[in-house]
């Protein structure tokens, strides 16, 4: 009976011991060192994947969990965002913010993150550092295949027009192009920051950089409620919903729905997220970091220029040259017999009864 009276406090102290024994495998089986690979300092004991096999559409969490932190003062939340932020690349994209819950009495970290697919195929899910524990640690959680559907309520369907274009326009086509053959110049609108095109009622595309990235759809006379099950129908359940609007991710393409005001219908919002990432990074090294290396600079250090050598003057140009002679005749002393030495004229003195320049 006294074993059962002390499970509770020992059982706290059990898992503790197995989180941080689990950890440490790894490295401890493969005789791990600082300078080894990183796939010798992967953890991947309890970690997990919700699904190996998803939909465009579709979220996949993954969640892990570590031995306590070993480091104070960090944020894991932040650090985790962080790491994501540099190292999704073009597979992911992060939905809402990385959960992190450290255990009130085993103080073991566990960590989980909501991701959607940026494209199809088999994805690596992204590496996250290790950050408050000692070393170079990271958790790795294999690859996701992702289907070329997208998931609408119990079933698929096959991905929506909306995915490569709007209207029969597609995402990245050059304005230039487009309003020679397509859209007549009356209807395109010239501002500070972008181009507004109106090829028919009730539809703008926007041009940015030259080329399509943004397109709205207004739709009058229907409400949010009215057109709810249409657009769950067409897009299967938004990955945001609040009281600005409903939100669907499919890929690179982002859909909001929101009021438009009183009276005035739905408002559609359809972004290219990959075409607004690459302007965005263009705009940031145009305005920072060109500004940073200096005009003409390839990103290096510039060397310094060569320090100018002084001019000679007359009676040193008459010391130099004696100074050869006497050298010359001592490494030839056939030719030195019966010379008699004469000063060398200064560079820039007059032949004996020349006339001096005017």
């Amino acid at each position: 009976m006294r074993h059962i009276h002390a499970l509770p406090f020992v059982l706290p102290m059990i898992l503790s011991m197995s989180a941080a024994l689990s950890l440490l495998t790894p490295s401890l089986a493969s005789g791990a060192t600082i300078g080894e690979s990183r796939e010798s300092r992967a953890i991947t004991i309890n970690s997990r994947v919700s699904s190996k096999l998803i939909a465009l559409n579709q979220p996949v969490r993954i969640d892990f969990t570590t031995m306590p932190r070993q480091i104070e003062n960090i944020d894991i939340a932040s650090t985790v965002a962080n790491s994501l932020a540099v190292g999704l690349g073009a597979n992911w994209r992060v939905l809402g913010k990385p959960v992190v819950s450290e255990h009130d009495k085993t103080k073991t970290v566990t960590v989980a993150v909501t991701l959607l697919p940026r494209k199809t195929g088999k994805i690596m899910l992204p590496q996250i550092p290790i950050t408050w524990l000692q070393g170079d640690q990271y958790a790795e959680f294999g690859e996701v295949e992702v289907s070329e559907r997208i998931l609408v309520g119990g079933d698929t369907a096959d991905l929506p027009k909306e995915c490569n274009g709007v209207a029969g326009f597609a995402w990245g086509a050059k304005l230039a192009e487009l309003k020679t053959t397509q859209i007549a110049d009356n209807l395109i609108d010239y501002q500070a920051d972008k181009v507004v095109a109106h090829p028919k009622q009730g539809l703008d595309l926007v041009f940015r950089g030259g080329e399509l990235a943004e397109a709205v759809i207004a739709a009058p006379g229907i409400t949010i409620d009215q057109a709810r099950e249409s657009f769950f129908s067409r897009w299967g359940l938004p990955q945001v919903e609040d009281a600005s609007g409903i939100t669907w991710v499919l890929g690179w393409t982002r859909i909001t729905a929101s009021s438009a005001g009183a009276d005035q219908g739905v408002r559609l919002a359809l972004v290219r997220e990959d075409i607004q990432t690459r302007l965005n990074k263009a705009q940031v090294k145009d305005n920072v970091f060109d500004v940073l290396e200096g005009p003409g600079s390839t990103g290096t250090a510039a060397k310094p220029a060569p320090a100018a050598v002084p001019a000679e003057s007359d009676e040193q140009a008459r010391t130099r040259l004696r100074k050869e002679a006497d050298e010359f005749k001592r490494g030839h002393p056939d030719a030195a017999q019966g010379a008699t030495t004469t000063p060398a004229p200064a560079p820039n003195a007059q032949p004996t009864g020349a006339k001096p320049a005017p």
